[in-house]
């Protein structure tokens, strides 16, 4: 089991990195477990009004390339995110989640959002996004339930932060700019079930 609970309770106490490399979800606020989530697989009930989310790291990924696979269920579609990297003031260095109507990718502030796809934030959703260096530039696809809806869109002269300065990675909702400094925002609530993040080129093999 990936969860750490408190005791019987369904108090999450830490999402573990079964990978072997430390890269532990701590929980923020109260985000919880629940055995039967959806689809009788166990997941993390994260509420907006608890301002729910978890804290990784800042080196979480050490390469420019990288995919990520998220299997979820939001239970509306209000502007949130999925999971991201920001810099110390909330600006977006890697973002990924559901803004406006659409599926949108952000790195470095460079935002394209994907309208008109037949899923929604809202569906039983398997989220995969790959982003792939190629020199000073990255490439973008995003998959939903593992149809492409947007095929190596670029972005130009952006890459993949990997120095682990800034905030850390953190997974259901958004820092942002602030008057009285940097907030949460565009948090995530429903439930997640199963996170997982590939370095590299997946496409190579």
């Amino acid at each position: 089991q990936d969860i750490d609970r408190t005791g019987l309770s369904s108090a999450i106490s830490l999402w573990k990195d079964l990978s072997g490399s430390g890269n532990h979800g701590h929980p923020v606020n109260s985000p919880s477990y629940n055995e039967n989530g959806f689809n009788g697989m166990a997941s993390v009930n994260f509420e907006r009004s608890e301002e729910d989310y978890f804290d990784i790291n800042e080196t979480l990924v050490t390469q420019k390339s990288f995919s990520i696979f998220i299997v979820l269920k939001s239970l509306d579609e209000n502007n949130q995110a999925l999971i991201g990297k920001h810099t110390s003031s909330g600006g977006n260095e890697v973002l990924m989640g559901w803004w406006e109507g659409g599926w949108y990718s952000n790195l470095n502030e460079d935002l394209y959002t994907l309208t008109g796809s037949p899923f929604s934030i809202s569906d039983m959703t398997i989220f995969q996004h790959e982003i792939i260096n190629s020199g000073s530039n990255s490439y973008s696809t995003m998959k939903i339930n593992g149809i492409v809806q947007r095929l190596d869109h670029k972005f130009e002269n952006e890459t993949v932060p990997t120095s682990g300065s800034g905030r850390k990675w953190v997974i259901g909702q958004d820092w942002d700019h602030s008057r009285r400094g940097v907030k949460v925002t565009d948090e995530f609530n429903g439930v997640m079930s199963e996170i997982i993040l590939l370095e590299g080129n997946i496409s190579e093999s």
